[in-house]
């Protein structure tokens, strides 16, 4: 119960810094008891080897060509030292590239950056004239909120712009993906940090992003351990 609450307050602190939502003692009260239960489940289930151990299985990941006649938008966030950065690029079914950006945020949250990523990814696809786009992000996180943020959440405003332009006349999916899937913007967004605060366009792809890019066109794998 100690250590439950501990790691609780630590993350209630964190969302209150930097999304600006806190919960109520009562909240981590049963937020706590509810992960001392399911710590003993875990714990049990191993105990007596039952299925639950065997949910967590190898796979291996690679960035996924889209299909013929889509374009595929990989989107990032980054925070380093309390500020954020994006990545995002456009590729097409062949993987060859259409548009790469970095962009400094500045001291936002990473959830906010993830947002951001994908926002801004939309708007240089609309802006390009890509009317069939396939959105890959490893932000679960962004993805529900798009899907289901209401007007009291702190980043509503850019929910609303995201659905804004889900909403303009061509056809989009939202799509998660692991990390080891997207490492070109996890490096374009390493990148951001390093840029003007503002969007930057890459017109030459520089030898790390090439060697990124090849790693995808050519589908190496990268292994994770997944959940059933």
């Amino acid at each position: 119960m100690f250590a439950s609450i501990c790691w609780l307050l630590w993350k209630n602190r964190n969302k209150h810094v930097f999304e600006k939502v806190i919960n109520s003692p009562d909240v981590i009260r049963r937020q706590a008891a509810n992960l001392i239960q399911r710590i003993e489940a875990a714990s049990s289930a191993r105990v007596l080897g039952t299925d639950a151990t065997l949910r967590r299985h190898r796979q291996e990941i690679k960035w996924e060509h889209p299909s013929q006649g889509w374009v595929a938008l990989n989107s990032d966030g980054s925070v380093v030292n309390g500020q954020a950065a994006v990545g995002g690029v456009l590729r097409d079914e062949n993987g060859r590239l259409i548009r790469a950006f970095s962009m400094k945020l500045g001291e936002v949250s990473i959830t906010r950056s993830e947002l951001e990523g994908i926002v801004k990814g939309l708007q240089v696809a609309w802006n390009e004239g890509l009317r069939c786009i396939i959105v890959q992000t490893d932000s679960q996180t962004a993805i529900k909120l798009i899907k289901e943020a209401e007007n009291r959440h702190p980043h509503f405003l850019l929910v609303q712009e995201a659905r804004r332009l889900l909403a303009l006349d061509w056809q989009v999916q939202l799509l998660h993906v692991y990390r080891e899937g997207n490492f070109v913007t996890d490096y374009l967004a390493s990148a951001g940090h390093k840029v003007q605060q503002g969007i930057h366009f890459l017109e030459e792809p520089d030898p790390m992003l090439k060697y990124w890019l090849y790693f995808d066109l050519i589908g190496v794998e990268t292994p994770r351990m997944v959940v059933s």
